[in-house]
């Protein structure tokens, strides 16, 4: 019987990502290198999209060679300008990128890829109430680098020449 809890602990553990130390207290497991530099770079590029700064998220986006087909960058901006202007008087008070983690998903022209799923939150104020807004986004690893992907809705939207309809998030780029 003690063997079976003491392999139940272990596996609880491990699902939730944590390391108990021997004092009882609670730290994060040591994330993995490309895992914190997207995390940090998705949270860069969703505090450049909320000020309007469309060159440097079109450019470290770095979007997944078959999507840079399906649109021109001067569309994709004019769509992102579309969405400030439907978002006008958001004030932004924090984003964070609290997880990434390994996943797998099938999308349009890439068939089932893995990928690194990045969780986003972000802190906003709107009419005076404030309220906390989430995302996920997605990576592939490229031949040079990681590439951004798009969720397949904003991907028909813009291989039909339109601008996506953006969820609740504000964060989406």
């Amino acid at each position: 019987m003690r063997l079976r809890v003491t392999t139940l602990a272990l596996v609880f553990t491990l699902c939730l990502g944590l390391t108990v130390s021997l004092s009882g207290t609670v730290r994060a497991a040591p994330a993995k290198p490309e895992y914190e530099l997207l995390r940090a770079l998705t949270v860069d590029l969703a505090w450049a999209n909320s000020r309007g700064r469309y060159e440097t998220v079109w450019q470290r986006l770095q979007l997944h060679p078959r999507y840079q087909r399906v649109t021109t960058r001067a569309f994709w901006e004019s769509c992102q300008r579309k969405r400030a202007r439907r978002q006008a008087g958001v004030k932004w008070i924090s984003i964070k990128a609290p997880s990434a983690y390994p996943d797998r998903i099938t999308l349009p022209l890439l068939g089932s890829v893995p990928v690194i799923a990045v969780s986003v939150e972000a802190r906003i104020e709107y009419l005076g109430k404030r309220r906390t807004v989430r995302d996920t986004f997605f990576w592939a690893e490229g031949n040079i680098g990681w590439n951004g992907l798009w969720d397949p809705e904003t991907y028909r939207a813009y291989k039909a020449h339109r601008c996506p309809a953006w969820p609740v998030s504000p964060t989406r780029f």
